[in-house]
């Protein structure tokens, strides 16, 4: 009994696909055309010969040069692809033509400069402080029933208070 269910079993699969229609054989397509409006602008790490990486949105490319706008300065900049690294190229050079002229800068005095750096410095610094109270207020209840648990939470938080106002009035210096 056993071998005649084998034999049937291996029969069907030696036999399985004949009589069946098989799917037609996939005919490779070229790849459809990439519009630049559908690419550009994006965010890419982009690696210089030098070795300095530059976090940058791609806004288009020439033949031979790309234009992004720098993320940690907002600063619009053209770079000739040959100055990146080699797999860099490669990626640039595959995308579509999109030239971009950089709108006139507007460049801020040094002492904007500086509020501006200032105001970013606060902002992380609170968000630095911010975390140490939530740290701080998931330990276990015995350690927060600890009078220095309980000041050390009230000096954060008197500081954290005390960095809101001097940022509320640097941005309202910035503004005005």
């Amino acid at each position: 009994m056993n071998r005649i269910i084998l034999l049937v079993l291996s029969a069907s699969l030696y036999l399985g696909g004949v009589g069946c229609k098989k799917a037609a054989p996939s005919v490779p397509s070229r790849p459809p055309r990439i519009d630049a409006e559908d690419v550009y602008p994006f965010d890419r790490s982009l690696m210089h010969m030098s070795g300095k990486i530059l976090d940058a949105e791609i806004l288009g490319r020439s033949e031979d040069s790309i234009m992004f706008v720098r993320k940690n300065d907002g600063k619009g900049y053209s770079l000739k692809i040959e100055e990146l690294f080699e797999a860099d190229q490669r990626r640039m050079r595959r995308l579509p033509v999109r030239p971009h002229e950089f709108p006139p800068v507007v460049t801020m005095s040094k002492e904007e400069e500086a509020l501006d750096r200032l105001i970013e410095f606060r902002e992380r610094e609170i968000a630095r402080v911010q975390r140490r109270v939530d740290e701080l207020s998931l330990e276990p209840d015995w350690y927060q029933k600890n009078h220095q648990y309980t000041a050390e939470i009230d000096r954060l938080n008197q500081k954290i208070d005390g960095m809101r106002r001097e940022l509320e009035r640097l941005k309202a210096q910035k503004g005005g």
